[in-house]
């Protein structure tokens, strides 16, 4: 058997990697992860039973009166039940109730 040669690449050798590289120099950009989907103040309305945003924009020191978007009622909730979570599933569909009112 013959051995074969060990060939080295010299460096004026150009190879043809031109075209390949663009194809990741973007991707980066492309792949982000999934939003969160935690919303800073969240209330659990005492109608309907789901998470509701609590619309302020700092926590508060007194009560806050919250009209619920689901039920349609308006209720009074103490700073205690205000938290940092996740909006309920049926604010994101189109409920008949938020339809309505548009």
């Amino acid at each position: 058997m013959d051995e074969l040669p060990l060939v080295t690449f010299s460096p004026s050798v150009q190879r043809n990697c031109g075209d390949i590289r663009p194809i990741f120099a973007y991707t980066v950009f492309m792949f982000h992860g999934p939003k969160s989907g935690i919303h800073p103040f969240v209330i659990i309305s005492t109608g309907c039973q789901h998470n509701i945003p609590a619309r302020v924009q700092s926590l508060p020191g007194s009560w806050v009166i919250v009209d619920c978007p689901l039920c349609g009622k308006k209720r009074i909730y103490l700073p205690a039940g205000i938290f940092r979570g996740r909006l309920s599933h049926d604010l994101q569909t189109n409920s008949p109730r938020i339809a309505g009112r548009l």
